[in-house]
């Protein structure tokens, strides 16, 4: 059977990575996301900042779960009460653009000009 007969040819580019069939399960975790999250310089001290590393954490493993997702998309996952803020812009603004803190993590590749979604490529 051809792959034009299948549902394996009906693959997008939007997965997470290769191996498409792998279930979220299935990607192992990367243990240095804490300890990088950890030394990037969010506003915050004491608990405000770890719900706000928290919610980095969050966003990165929203993005390696979906492989990819606009910026509406993630700000939507973010509860403002949760990380201090009165909106989620706010947060994104200051802790995600402001200090381009999701793009420095491993496999995360930032919006462009022309493809206006976040993606996860792998590490």
């Amino acid at each position: 059977m051809s792959p034009e007969n299948t549902d394996e040819g009906d693959r997008t580019s939007d997965t997470p990575h290769e191996g498409a069939d792998a279930t979220p399960e299935e990607i192992p975790e990367d243990p240095t996301i804490p300890s990088l999250i950890d030394a990037m310089e969010l506003p915050g001290e004491g608990e405000v900042l770890e719900r706000r590393e928290a919610e980095i954490s969050a966003l990165y493993e929203y993005l390696r779960e979906n492989g990819t997702a606009s910026e509406e998309e993630l700000r939507s996952t973010v509860d403002p009460d949760e990380v201090g803020y009165d909106s989620a812009e706010g947060f994104w603004e200051d802790c995600v653009r402001g200090s381009g803190s999701l793009e420095e993590l491993p496999g995360v590749s930032a919006p462009t000009e022309e493809e206006r979604r976040w993606r996860y490529v792998g590490e």
